[in-house]
């Protein structure tokens, strides 16, 4: 999985996390917190994506 990929899905992690931690959590802890809590999301999003897949796709023709 190329750099690209992984951070599209690291960052629709980061939304995703943003917007859950709006509905639910905003009333008990800061948005700052849940932010930082988001960023940390990202970074293991991307570190797990590229141990899981570490080889980009091989090119059409073998080469």
């Amino acid at each position: 999985m190329d750099w690209g990929t992984r951070m599209f899905w690291g960052f629709m992690v980061w939304v995703a996390i943003n917007l859950l931690w709006l509905r639910f959590l905003e009333p008990v802890a800061s948005m700052w917190i849940g932010c930082a809590v988001a960023i940390l999301g990202l970074v293991v999003t991307m570190v797990v994506l590229k141990r899981l897949y570490p080889f980009d796709a091989a090119p059409v023709g073998g080469r």
